[in-house]
């Protein structure tokens, strides 16, 4: 037939992006904090509070590892590369529009 694509591959894929990543430990955060909040009973705090801190350390991790860094690397006498700021102007040149769609640009290059 044609060219069959592996589902079980191809959410895997999914699973180590980073905004994948930020956006389910987020979600999940809210949720804890909402129930912390109204005060639900659920007797297992402990846990799921250990769970957020899996999150979070999941999330750094597949920053760090999949990660796109894209601006050039800082010169020896450099201490910072804000390369979308103009320090002059106090204005970004870059919308957070176009940064979203620049990531989602070079997760799509690594498929």
């Amino acid at each position: 037939m044609g060219t069959e694509i592996n589902t079980s591959e191809t959410m895997f894929k999914r699973y180590r992006t980073p905004l994948f990543a930020l956006l389910v430990s987020t979600g999940y955060l809210i949720i804890y904090a909402v129930l912390v909040y109204f005060g639900f009973d659920i007797g297992i705090w402990p846990a799921l509070l250990l769970l957020g801190v899996i999150l979070i350390i999941y999330v750094v991790y597949i920053t760090i590892r999949y990660g796109v860094h894209d601006s050039r690397e800082l010169k020896d006498d450099e201490t910072f590369g804000y390369e979308d700021f103009d320090h002059k102007s106090g204005k970004f040149k870059r919308s957070v529009g176009d940064q979203v769609d620049q990531i989602r640009k070079s997760e799509d290059s690594r498929d």
